[in-house]
């Protein structure tokens, strides 16, 4: 059992890993660029992004369930349905969320640090305007995969989030420590080109054939 479980984790935890990286390198960026209140400030976001993020494990489980019974059967055209309905519906969560931390800025980033300094609010306000954004894109990818994932497809998305996640690195190292704004869109971008390359494979539905 622990090599054919190996064989099926290791392109998921790599994916994970990409996607924790960008906070890794988002890190010193705006710390360096923008100064401690920035840092600060993106500390107590990037705790916030986790709802988005976890939620959209939620719905890309629930797609791999729902395409794995579909394989099985023939039912190849349910399983593509059921990427795409994941990927609709985690992006649509993940975007309810990223509005309520825009109107509740304030009181998100004070129930991690009593009485914030108004520039760190003004901050975290502005990365969950902009950045925010970024992760419903990433939800939606999220969902997608774990349609493919549940069809026992599990290195054709790691191949895609690769190509992906190397524009999204490339776009935000470019920005390097310039503008928020400039950092957000590049962060952004990228995430749109790795959610469009995950629901491409989806729509192409090879995965979907039972062997």
């Amino acid at each position: 059992m622990a090599l054919p479980l190996l064989r099926d984790a290791w392109p998921q935890s790599l994916q994970i890993g990409l996607r924790a990286g960008l906070v890794l390198l988002l890190t010193p960026l705006l710390r360096n660029g923008h100064g401690e209140g920035a840092a600060i400030a993106f500390s107590i976001t990037t705790r916030y992004d986790t709802v988005v993020l976890f939620a959209s494990i939620g719905f890309a489980n629930a797609a791999t369930a729902y395409a794995g019974r579909a394989v099985v059967v023939g039912r190849e055209r349910a399983a593509r349905h059921a990427g795409f309905a994941a990927a609709v519906q985690a992006a649509a969560f993940g975007a309810i969320c990223v509005l309520a931390m825009i109107a509740f800025a304030d009181v998100l980033v004070g129930w991690c640090l009593p009485g914030p300094k108004p520039a760190v609010v003004a901050f975290a306000a502005d990365y969950f305007a902009g950045a925010g954004w970024s992760h419903v894109a990433g939800a939606a990818a999220l969902g997608a995969i774990g349609a493919v994932q549940g069809a026992g497809a599990m290195q054709a998305p790691l191949r895609l989030d690769l190509l992906g996640f190397a524009v999204a690195y490339a776009a935000v190292l470019l920005v390097g420590e310039g503008s928020t704004a400039a950092l957000y869109l590049a962060l952004g971008g990228g995430m749109v080109v790795v959610a469009l390359l995950q629901l491409g494979l989806v729509a192409r539905g090879r995965w979907a054939r039972p062997e």
